[in-house]
């Protein structure tokens, strides 16, 4: 999802990473300040979605490695997240943060999975 995946990147983007899971891997990750670290030095803006519609990033973000900023969390209906009913690994969102339009629809591209790991593209419960 984000820039990298709607074509609007730059060099120095961050790869945004939504990862479904639960609030116990949310937890785990928090204590993990290796992972942190990791996340800083790859330039990765890692989310967590913990139950059906909320996701939380699991440490403070930074700007591209260099300003540090606030925990970024939010829900899948705010995003207004729909999936693609033709293809299961892609989903859709109003994108907020894209330059060319406050209210873009922007992709989101599922890159791995395992058999409970995309609920939300099958609408059942996690």
């Amino acid at each position: 999802m984000g820039s990298r995946a709607n074509s609007c990147a730059h060099e120095d983007s961050d790869w945004d990473i939504l990862v479904f899971a639960n609030s116990r891997v949310l937890t785990q990750l928090q204590q993990k300040e290796e992972f942190k670290q990791s996340s800083k030095d790859l330039n990765i803006d890692l989310l967590i979605l913990y139950d059906k519609d909320h996701f939380e990033a699991p440490w403070t973000s930074w700007d591209c490695g260099r300003t540090k900023q606030r925990i970024k969390k939010g829900t899948l209906s705010e995003w207004n997240f729909k999936p693609d009913r033709s293809n299961p690994n892609i989903g859709h969102y109003k994108g907020t943060h894209i330059p060319t339009s406050s209210s873009r629809i922007c992709k989101m591209y599922r890159i791995w999975a395992v058999e409970q790991g995309w609920i939300v593209y099958r609408d059942e419960e996690l």
